[in-house]
C-alpha cells in the first residue's frame, strides 16, 4: 500500500484544498499502478516550524510493494506523475514554490515485514 507523505505545505492552505489535492494524487497513483483508491494513503504532516513553508514541496512515497513489474522506469514515471501533480497545485496555490521533489522507496513485504488488519 503506497503512502504519500507531502512536506512543505504551509498552514495557510485550506483543508478543502488539501482534500482535493489528496483525491487528485490518489487518482493519479491508483490509475498508474492499477490500484483501488483505498489501497493507498496521502498524508500532509504538520511541521512545527511554518516559516518558509511553501517554497518547496517534498514527497516521500513509502510502502510501495516491490514487484517485478515495478522496475526502475515504472518508479521513475510514477515519481514524475506525482511531481507534475504537485507542481500544478503549487503553480496555483504556492507561486513562491520552486522545487518539487519526489522520492520513491520500495518495500519488500518478505524482508521488511508487513501486516494489515481491518
Amino acid at each position: 500500500m503506497p503512502v504519500l507523505m507531502i512536506y512543505g505545505i504551509p498552514q495557510r492552505i485550506d483543508e478543502h484544498l488539501l482534500m482535493v489535492l489528496s483525491a487528485t494524487l490518489s487518482h493519479v497513483v491508483c490509475d498508474f499502478l492499477s490500484l483501488k483508491p483505498n489501497d493507498m494513503s496521502v498524508f500532509f504532516p504538520a511541521d512545527r516550524l511554518d516559516y518558509d513553508r511553501g517554497r518547496e514541496l517534498i514527497c516521500f512515497v513509502e510502502g510501495l510493494f516491490e514487484k517485478l513489474e515495478r522496475d526502475h522506469q515504472i518508479r521513475k514515471n510514477l515519481a514524475k506523475k506525482i511531481a507534475e501533480t504537485l507542481k500544478m497545485f503549487s503553480k496555483e496555490y504556492l507561486p513562491e514554490c520552486r522545487p518539487v521533489e519526489v522520492f520513491i522507496k520500495r518495500f519488500d513485504q518478505v524482508l521488511d515485514g508487513f501486516y494489515s488488519m481491518n
